[in-house]
């Protein structure tokens, strides 16, 4: 076979193969799903695309213009505004409002060392996976203010 004559076979076979790939997630999920992930994708592209108007962190992002705001001092604050509700939700809230203030540009998460702050020196985004990560694997990092403290730059 010649290569124009490979090519034209190969757009059947994609459009085919996007066909079925189409109809089982409609016989998976359902036609309703069709219109949930597109919105919910766009919302997603634009939160990424301007995260410097991430309104999760409120009233905690405008705190920080006093002075660094731990992390522990979020969920305290958080489990006193929520009593009923149980600590995993509260120190899942506290997780967002750390992303969302890493979303801004002017924030910066360190910790305090010997009484003084100490900036970390990854990326934001690697702050945030870390963060998370080892918060979830040691919840009781949730109740330390020495560490994932916030600050304005």
């Amino acid at each position: 076979m010649s290569s124009p004559h490979k090519r034209s076979l190969a757009l059947p076979v994609v459009a085919v193969a996007m066909l079925a790939l189409g109809a089982d997630f409609i016989l998976r999920y359902g036609v309703g799903s069709l219109y949930r992930v597109p919105s919910w994708a766009i919302y997603t592209i634009k939160l990424k695309l301007d995260l410097e108007r991430d309104p999760s962190a409120g009233a905690f992002y405008d705190r920080t213009r006093g002075g660094p705001l731990p992390l522990a001092t979020v969920t305290r604050e958080l489990h006193g505004a929520w009593p009923h509700l149980n600590i995993a939700a509260v120190h899942g809230a506290a997780l967002e409002v750390g992303t969302a203030l890493l979303h801004r540009a002017d924030i910066e998460m360190g910790e305090w060392v010997g009484g003084k702050f100490v900036p970390s020196t990854a990326a934001p985004w690697q702050d945030n996976e870390r963060m998370i990560a080892e918060v979830e694997a040691s919840p009781v990092l949730f109740e330390n203010g020495r560490v994932y403290v916030f600050r304005r730059k």
